[in-house]
């Protein structure tokens, strides 16, 4: 099945100590298919995950221990 859409990612993006061009090539992919949510884990470093809260905002989120997510 082709899709054009991803509700959300959550976990490891392991996004803390990727290059410039890796983190522009992500922010694509995030733009591409129009993710909806987005929760990052410690890996993505906090640097990273400032830049991916100033471009999500709200869909933005810490999926840590406990976090609840209802579509």
């Amino acid at each position: 099945m082709n899709r054009d859409r991803i509700y959300a990612i959550i976990g490891g993006t392991h996004l803390a100590f990727a290059t410039e061009d890796q983190f522009a090539a992500t922010m694509k992919v995030i733009d591409r298919y129009k993710i909806e949510r987005m929760g990052v884990s410690h890996c993505t470093g906090q640097p990273q995950a400032s830049r991916l809260y100033s471009k999500l905002k709200e869909r933005f989120f810490f999926g840590s221990v406990g976090y609840t997510m209802e579509a």
